[in-house]
């Protein structure tokens, strides 16, 4: 019985040395796959880790060439507006010499045109010369010191003023059609002979409606609407009792009102074989006196104010010695 007890007793310490060995075993094949999982899981993360590094280094790569190429066409578009911008900048400037040229030869055009007009007015009338000289620098005086009147600064601005100044000279263009009989007397015209004078007015608007009805066809402009103004209406009188038509007050265009002044300041002042010429002060005083009836009294109002500017033009341009002498008083 003892016997067999110590015999279970070994069996049992054994089959526990065994079973401590397998434990033993276990924990160390337990531990070298630990060992080896984690070395494989720190290989996988470094893998990972590397993959990804090759990824984002070629990702950044492929935005560098995108922010190149970016740059590239912002390059581009701004250079290609700054030549935008320049081509039209030359445009600008080619147009802007275009118009200034096309307003030299409207300007020019105006000029010869109104000159050669004139011109032909002086072949008629010795005594025309200085007279549109003389009454050309009046009406540019009064009508800038009227242009100081707000009731006309609207109407006459610099441009309108520079148009009255160019058509002036033509205010007598119609003398043309006048019988060198009359026009030439070297005396006092009769009642008859007067009315045929008369008519030159209405000869002189419709040969500037003629040449006006032509330069509108040609070039789609006129200037001189203002000349036939002039023309027409500068023997008319404020009351209504001038001619061709008999029109009164602001029916009178105002070029017309302006040259009634110029012209008769300088029939006063100028020697004529009917009458000697009259001093400065005489012809004032009768202008003054017919503001109202004969002339527009705002012109008159504008004229007193200018009057030694007037006297100024009339010594410069004066035709005879005795006219100087006249005014000088």
């Amino acid at each position: 019985m003892r016997i067999r007890t110590l015999l279970w007793g070994s069996y049992l310490v054994v089959v526990l040395a065994a079973l401590g060995l397998m434990a033993v075993l276990l924990k160390a094949a337990l531990e070298d796959v630990g060992e080896a999982n984690l070395q494989a899981g720190e290989e996988a993360v470094q893998g990972v880790v590397q993959a990804n590094y090759q990824i984002s280094e070629k990702v950044l790569s492929q935005l560098g060439e995108v922010v190149v190429e970016l740059k590239a066409l912002s390059l581009a578009r701004e250079l290609s507006l700054m030549l935008a911008g320049r081509e039209l900048e030359r445009q600008n400037e080619i147009l802007e010499i275009k118009v200034a040229e096309r307003t030299m030869e409207l300007a020019l055009t105006q000029d010869v045109t109104i000159h050669s007009l004139a011109s032909l007015a002086e072949t008629r009338d010795n005594e025309t010369g200085g007279h549109i000289l003389r009454t050309q620098r009046y009406v540019k005086t009064l009508a800038k010191k009227l242009a100081s009147n707000p009731k006309y600064a609207e109407a006459l601005d610099a441009r309108t003023i520079q148009l009255f100044y160019k058509c002036a000279p033509l205010h007598d263009i119609g003398k043309v059609g006048v019988p060198d009989a009359i026009l030439q007397k070297p005396g006092k015209l009769t009642d008859q002979e007067f009315a045929i004078m008369r008519t030159h007015c209405e000869l002189g608007y419709q040969a500037l409606l003629k040449a006006e009805q032509l330069l509108a066809a040609e070039s789609q402009l006129s200037f001189l609407s203002q000349a036939m103004d002039i023309a027409y209406t500068h023997h008319e009188k404020f009351n209504g009792t001038g001619y061709p038509r008999g029109l009164a007050g602001q029916d009178i265009p105002l070029s017309g009102r302006i040259m009634a002044v110029a012209d008769v300041y300088d029939a006063l002042i100028c020697k004529r074989v009917y009458k000697p010429p009259f001093t400065h002060e005489k012809a004032v005083a009768i202008i003054s006196g017919d503001a109202g009836t004969h002339f527009c009294p705002d012109v008159v109002a504008a004229f007193l104010e200018v009057r030694e500017e007037f006297r100024r033009i009339a010594l410069e341009l004066a035709d005879h010695e005795e006219e100087r002498q006249a005014l000088a008083k």
